[in-house]
């Protein structure tokens, strides 16, 4: 198995064409090898994320929390598969591993709907002329 970098929705070869192998701790058998970025794919990124931003920042709290119950819902279906990979990749055992698959997809469940009710509030004013409203934006 080879990975690549996933940037801009797509998965890219590294610009350096680099990668490194990632071994299994308890045979010391190469489980794949990983893609290894540089300079010029963090500045890709980066670039990516920024252009992102824009339009993440007006995606509604109902859009984006959609998008991370989806991250949970796949996180949960691959249930198995996960567990398995970062029982060979780190060597912890499973049930430590099956703890932390289902935190993480607890997580972003929870995230979630904690976006879908932080809309902003008021607060009181020192005027009475002044409406003061604390808006929370990523």
């Amino acid at each position: 198995m080879q990975t690549r970098l996933y940037i801009n929705g797509t998965w890219q070869t590294a610009a350096g064409k680099k990668t490194f192998p990632s071994h299994d701790p308890a045979t010391e058998d190469v489980l794949g090898r990983v893609a290894q970025g540089g300079p010029k794919d963090v500045q890709k990124a980066v670039g990516a994320a920024k252009k992102a931003f824009d339009t993440w920042r007006w995606l509604s709290p109902i859009e984006r929390a959609g998008m991370l119950h989806e991250v949970a819902n796949k996180a949960r279906a691959h249930f198995d598969e996960l567990v398995e990979l970062l029982t060979r990749e780190e060597g912890k055992p499973r049930p430590e591993n099956a703890e932390e698959v289902g935190w993480s997809a607890n997580t972003f469940s929870f995230y979630a709907e904690m976006g879908r009710m932080q809309k902003g509030r008021v607060i009181p004013s020192g005027e009475r002329s002044q409406l003061n409203m604390v808006i929370q934006e990523p």
